[in-house]
């Protein structure tokens, strides 16, 4: 199985943080496969600001602009 990830470690990238949009680098990567029924489940997360809980694929932007856009901050 091969498993793609949006970003790797050490990648710069950008989250919200405290309400505010904060750039970090990617420390660490968890990955979660499962089963619900039939179908498979993917889950991606990553750990960026240290003291943080780790962030869904989806909320991690490789840019300010990406973020502000996708997340209409």
């Amino acid at each position: 199985m091969l498993i793609e990830t949006k970003y790797k470690i050490g990648d710069k990238v950008w989250v919200v943080s405290d309400d505010k949009p904060t750039q970090g680098k990617v420390r660490w990567i968890d990955i979660h496969i499962g089963r619900i029924g039939e179908e498979q489940i993917t889950e991606i997360r990553y750990r960026v600001l240290s003291y943080e809980t780790p962030y869904s694929e989806e909320l991690v932007f490789s840019s300010e602009e990406e973020l502000r856009k996708n997340l209409k901050l």
